[in-house]
């Protein structure tokens, strides 16, 4: 028995990350406005995606805190393309009152001198990153950075409008992750797509899903012999049984709630 996921039957999306860093390089290299991206968060893949194309235009490569809180946290383990930290910068929002973590995070990306306002866990997280990037840096040079943000976060963009007026007019907008997929996400994201007009900046969708294409997976299965399929993650379920139906693979239909029952 093989349980897949059918995220693709709807919807077939045939870039490869091969093809992302292509258009994105494509579209970095023929603007000397802003450039700011939205990745999923644990995309490595894609940030060093993005960090090799920056490297290549000549751009520095800069987080919002909550992107550069993330990727600190799980630097060390050795995962593959993981990007080198001090390469890399965190963006400052000037705020009255910062929360905690962030205060922290970005006082050791500054170098600031410790103190009994930070946390000493997230000051040192801080510290793996080059510098802080304050917006004022992006407004008087937006053609030296790349700005990386991740879950929809539109808080970057009023902050450029607010403290540009006008000035961040022409900058590249790229949508390099999954679209929403509940409610919420989709009133952020409706939020998100507002913020880019007010800016002034031109929307560019370019991702790759990383998830298998039906006729790979018809292939694997056939080569594998499945005799049993469990479809998941699709809403696609019967197009997917009739897809592979010249297999001769039982297909079983998991109902949210109910078990379910396998013969062998």
């Amino acid at each position: 028995m093989i349980v897949c996921e059918g995220t693709q039957f709807s919807n077939v999306n045939s870039l490869s990350e091969v093809d992302v860093e292509r258009e994105v390089r494509e579209l970095i290299s023929s603007c000397k406005r802003l450039i700011v991206a939205n990745i999923s968060p644990l995309d490595v893949d894609r940030l060093h995606t993005f960090y090799r194309v920056a490297c290549e235009c000549g751009r520095e490569l800069v987080l919002n805190a909550k992107l550069a809180a993330i990727l600190a946290r799980i630097d060390g383990y050795n995962i593959k393309n993981y990007p080198d930290l001090s390469e890399l910068g965190i963006l400052h929002i000037e705020k009255k009152r910062l929360v905690k973590w962030k205060r922290s995070l970005l006082a050791g990306a500054g170098r600031s001198t410790f103190s009994s306002r930070f946390s000493e866990r997230e000051y040192e997280l801080g510290k793996k990153f080059r510098c802080m990037v304050e917006v004022d840096d992006l407004i008087r040079n937006p053609s030296d950075y790349i700005l990386i943000t991740s879950y929809y976060s539109y808080e970057e963009l009023a902050e450029l409008y607010r403290r540009g007026r006008g000035r961040m007019n022409g900058g590249i907008y790229i949508m390099s992750t999954s679209e929403p997929f509940d409610e919420e996400l989709e009133v952020k994201f409706d939020k998100l797509k507002n913020w880019i007009r007010i800016a002034g900046f031109m929307y560019y969708p370019i991702h790759s899903s990383g998830h298998i294409r039906p006729i790979d997976l018809k292939k694997f299965l056939d080569e594998v012999g499945a005799k049993i399929v469990v479809p998941i993650h699709t809403d696609s379920p019967f197009y997917f049984e009739s897809f592979i139906r010249d297999l001769n693979v039982k297909v079983l239909h998991p109902v949210r709630g109910e078990p379910l029952k396998i013969k062998l």
